[in-house]
């Protein structure tokens, strides 16, 4: 609901969204996931396929991620197959999956995605701001680049530096928080405390 001056409701433009309204044109997909952009918004749904909707188009449309080129010498058989999407963020024109290579795939309102890996380092969360994207590794790295799908300019992604054990994070146009997994020291017994005994276990009784 909201602004729906591009179909990003998706709904035609026609229609007021000032109430939700359900977007009946994904027919019985099951969603799991779905984020919102500045035109645009995208779902994945429970088969771990991307949908896309906005930008003048109401309709949902399929995003198809194309499979990772596989390392020379393997056999085609046995090559990586299809990823399957995880989790979407929007940015102001642009969006950006995990998927379960661990890579992230980017993309504009052309839907032709481009993957972006992180050496070593396997995705596990990620959220845009107007044209940023920011990873979360498995390790609990935090990564950031820019977008600039209008220049054909894309940077590689810089590791933030002091950001260790991030759990998640989030981003607005103008800033960002992290969730930061923080290990505490084990809590030592109070003084003259002691444990107390437990009862005996009880036993059947021997019937007379």
């Amino acid at each position: 609901w909201g602004c729906n001056g591009r179909g990003q409701c998706g709904q035609p433009a026609s229609v007021d969204c000032a109430r939700p309204r359900r977007v009946d044109s994904l027919g019985d997909t099951r969603v799991g996931a779905v984020a919102a952009g500045g035109a645009h918004s995208a779902g994945v749904g429970a088969d771990g396929r991307v949908w896309c909707w906005g930008n003048d188009a109401a309709a949902p449309q399929r995003l198809k991620m194309p499979a990772e080129e596989a390392p020379r010498g393997i056999r085609a058989h046995l090559r990586r197959g299809k990823p399957l999407a995880l989790r979407v963020a929007c940015g102001f024109a642009h969006t950006a999956a995990a998927a379960t290579t661990g890579a992230v795939y980017l993309w504009d309102g052309e839907l032709r995605p481009r993957v972006v890996r992180l050496p070593g380092e396997s995705v596990v969360s990620l959220c845009a701001s107007r044209y940023t994207t920011y990873a979360v590794t498995g390790t609990g790295l935090l990564y950031s680049w820019s977008e600039h799908w209008h220049t054909n300019h894309t940077p590689k992604p810089t590791l933030v530096r002091g950001m260790r054990s991030v759990a998640m994070v989030a981003a607005a146009e103008q800033h960002c928080a992290a969730l930061v997994a923080v290990r505490r020291p084990p809590v030592a017994p109070l003084e003259g405390w002691h444990r107390p005994a437990l009862p005996p276990p009880l036993t059947p009784s021997t019937p007379p």
